[in-house]
């Protein structure tokens, strides 16, 4: 089985570290490339770049998985369908060191760092994990989300789809965070986040995102 890694920036470089730590531990792929939009670039940090053409083209969707590195909620979504439309899987690269209890469920594609998920977290498809997160018990983070580096979600929360939790952000229990909503980096929020809305400061203040508001 191949592992096929789309994005080679430099989250994808954070991705492939992740996944040959892994493979050293469990073996679990006889290969390891990067998916990548970019004409013309053939390797990137050691390993083969190939466009999404050229793994249509030489690579069966029996013989590959994929992850998605990419940090923009929205782009998560977007390439999950196109991946998905063509007929191929999505695996899910999950560090040694993460401590994950038994009961977590965790859907296609997710991407779990040296982290911490607490009992009873549903972590839906797609979803990015990063370095360092704490996630508490009872928690429900729908697909695409991407949380932050050193992120804590309290017990109880409930975030929606494409959401965006910012590194050092705090959400204290029984929070809801509403689809394609954005807290930023340090927040710390005490009240619910309303979709498509950002949360700011300390204590989180929410304003609604401007057209074609993009994290990166």
């Amino acid at each position: 089985m191949i592992l096929g890694i789309y994005g080679a920036g430099g989250n994808g470089k954070l991705v492939a570290d992740l996944a040959l730590y892994e493979n050293e531990a469990e073996s679990k792929w006889d290969k390891i490339i990067f998916v990548d939009d970019v004409v013309g670039v053939e390797e990137k940090y050691g390993l083969e770049v190939y466009t999404f053409s050229e793994v249509r083209e030489k690579i069966k969707p029996q013989d590959i998985e994929m992850v998605i590195s990419l940090g923009e909620p929205c782009d998560r979504e977007l390439v999950f369908e196109r991946i998905k439309e063509a007929g191929y899987s999505l695996g899910q690269a999950i560090s040694p060191d993460a401590y994950v209890t038994k009961d977590v469920k965790i859907g296609e594609g997710v991407i779990i760092f040296n982290c911490s998920v607490g009992s009873d977290v549903i972590l839906g498809d797609n979803v990015f994990v990063s370095e360092g997160a704490l996630i508490g018990h009872d928690i429900t983070i729908g697909p695409h989300g991407v949380i932050g580096a050193r992120a804590f979600v309290a017990g109880h929360c409930q975030l929606g789809e494409q959401v965006y939790i910012g590194p050092c952000a705090v959400l204290r229990d029984r929070i809801k965070i509403e689809d394609t909503a954005v807290v930023a980096i340090g927040a710390v929020v005490f009240k619910d986040v309303s979709g498509n809305s950002i949360a700011i400061g300390n204590p989180a203040r929410s304003m609604k995102k401007e057209e074609g508001y993009r994290i990166f």
